[in-house]
């Protein structure tokens, strides 16, 4: 798993380990997170939020189950791991 930066994986480590864990364990999040990383570590990328934005989207699954099995990794990201590429918190 590529965290994209020590301090990214140090904060998922520390502030998100279960909820990386289980995202992980299962390829399509390991997949999902592997291009969401690429994206914004992508010099071309004009707006990382928006790689975040695709990266929650895509494990959202279907809309009668709301944001999906890794929603807790998703917000802790969005609110403690911004080295992680998560935008700021409005």
């Amino acid at each position: 798993m590529d965290a994209g930066t020590d301090e990214c994986l140090d904060c998922l480590a520390t502030k998100c380990c279960s909820d990386a864990a289980a995202c992980f364990e299962e390829s399509a999040c390991t997949g999902q997170w592997g291009t969401y990383q690429s994206c914004v570590h992508d010099p071309k990328t004009v707006d990382p939020s928006g790689c975040y934005s695709d990266f929650t989207r895509a494990g959202a699954g279907d809309a009668a189950s709301g944001a999906g099995p890794h929603e807790a990794l998703y917000k802790c990201i969005a609110f403690f791991c911004k080295a992680c590429g998560a935008p700021g918190v409005l």
